[in-house]
């Protein structure tokens, strides 16, 4: 009797594992964001996991650097929020995303930022004078919004006279700072860094779109998450009214 309760309680032991196991799997996901959306994420993701019970992990880089996470399988992501088209169709090719599953979210709006009032105009003519030490921008090899930010100075023909006072860096995040923080004295950054809902500090111009190519953003299932209903509720959530006011309320466009 002893040894049969002994192995009744090692089966009992590795059913109750596996269930475990699957139960976080089926409730939780793993989500990989660009740095630009990264605020939104955060309350899209508290309106999600109050809605549905499920539960979320974000981690948030630069799309290029995401991208070679992926490639080179040190991350689990179940979906990822890239912050242009190009990365996802890649993913798709790439056979590191599911097929028909990637969708845009989002259209990212540009903006020349200053902490420092008055110093941007509401032309942005600060460029073509160059009356500051330093601009800041996304690497361009790393985030489309760097590739952007680089588009709309070339349109102005003032791309390679700025090139002494450039910073640039791996993502959002670094830009946003480096800003903030005075090291550099203004620079381009996603307009919903600045929080849109509230006053915006400082002085800005939001580039017009006739400058730069439109940033369309989107989302595709990895291989991971194909079986999760958690990533699977979490992309058709991201389709609903409440979760498209809420990305156009953080200063971002609607496809």
């Amino acid at each position: 009797m002893s040894r049969f309760f002994t192995q009744f309680w090692q089966a009992s032991t590795i059913f109750l594992i596996i269930s475990s196991t699957s139960w976080v799997s089926a409730t939780e996901f793993n989500l990989a964001v660009a740095t630009n959306f990264y605020d939104t994420t955060k309350k899209l993701v508290n309106l999600f996991e109050q809605r549905t019970g499920y539960k979320a992990t974000i981690t948030a880089d630069s799309t290029g650097k995401l991208h070679n996470q992926l490639k080179e399988k040190s991350a689990a992501f179940d979906v990822f929020l890239s912050a242009d088209v190009e990365t996802p169709q890649l993913i798709e090719k790439e056979g590191l995303g599911i097929t028909n599953t990637r969708f845009s979210y989002a259209i990212g709006k540009l903006v020349l930022w200053s902490p420092q009032e008055g110093l941007v105009d509401a032309k942005g003519e600060i460029l073509q004078k160059g009356d500051f030490q330093h601009l800041s921008i996304p690497d361009p090899q790393v985030g489309p919004y760097g590739v952007i930010a680089q588009e709309t100075m070339k349109n102005l023909n003032v791309w390679e006279k700025l090139q002494p006072k450039l910073l640039l860096h791996e993502n959002m995040t670094e830009t946003y700072q480096t800003i903030k923080t005075g090291k550099a004295q203004l620079g381009f950054v996603a307009l919903s860094m600045l929080n849109p809902n509230q006053k915006i500090a400082g002085s800005f111009w939001v580039v017009p779109t006739n400058l730069y190519t439109p940033i369309e953003q989107q989302v595709i299932l990895l291989q991971r998450g194909k079986d999760n209903k958690a990533a699977l509720a979490f992309l058709d959530f991201l389709k609903t009214p409440r979760a498209r006011n809420t990305i156009e309320s953080y200063g971002y466009g609607l496809p």
